[in-house]
C-alpha cells in the first residue's frame, strides 16, 4: 500500500501557500512551483480520517474524545507525531497539561476532528483551550 504524504509551500510574491499531496509511488511534478519555498517537511498520511472524512496527518491539530472509562469521557486537543517505533503517538494538549499517547485503535479514542495545522496556525492550541 502506497504511503501519503504532504507538504506546505508557500509562495511570498503573491502571498499563498499551499499543500501539495504526494504518494510514495508517484513523482513530484515541481513545474506548479516556481516562487515556490517549502515550508514544512513532507507529513506522513496517519491511515485515520475525522469525522467529516478529510485525512488526518502529522502536524494536524484536532479534537477528539478520550473514553477513560465506560462512564467518563475528556475532550481533549492533540496532534500526531511519528513515534521512535514507526507508529504514532498523540500529543496532548489538555488544561495546560502536556503528554504523549501511543495511539491504538482500539475505541477509547473517538470522534477526531481536524482543527488547523501547527505549521499554518501555530496558536491553535491556545485559541482552542480559550473557547472551552
Amino acid at each position: 500500500m502506497d504511503k501519503k504524504f504532504k507538504a506546505l509551500f508557500k509562495n511570498s510574491r503573491i502571498n499563498i501557500q499551499v499543500w501539495q499531496h504526494i504518494t510514495t509511488n508517484h513523482t513530484l511534478d515541481m513545474t506548479w512551483a516556481d516562487g515556490f519555498i517549502q515550508k514544512t517537511e513532507w507529513l506522513q498520511y496517519v491511515g485515520k480520517d475525522d469525522v467529516d472524512g478529510i485525512e488526518i496527518y502529522e502536524g494536524d491539530v484536532f479534537t477528539f474524545e478520550y473514553f477513560e472509562n465506560p462512564h467518563k469521557t475528556i475532550k481533549m486537543i492533540g496532534t500526531f507525531v511519528y513515534g521512535e517505533d514507526l507508529g504514532f503517538d498523540i500529543e496532548i494538549y489538555n488544561n495546560d497539561q502536556y503528554l504523549i499517547l501511543r495511539y491504538i485503535n482500539n475505541g477509547i479514542f473517538k470522534n477526531f476532528k481536524v482543527i488547523g495545522n501547527i505549521n499554518e496556525t501555530s496558536d491553535i492550541v491556545e485559541k482552542f483551550a480559550e473557547n472551552q
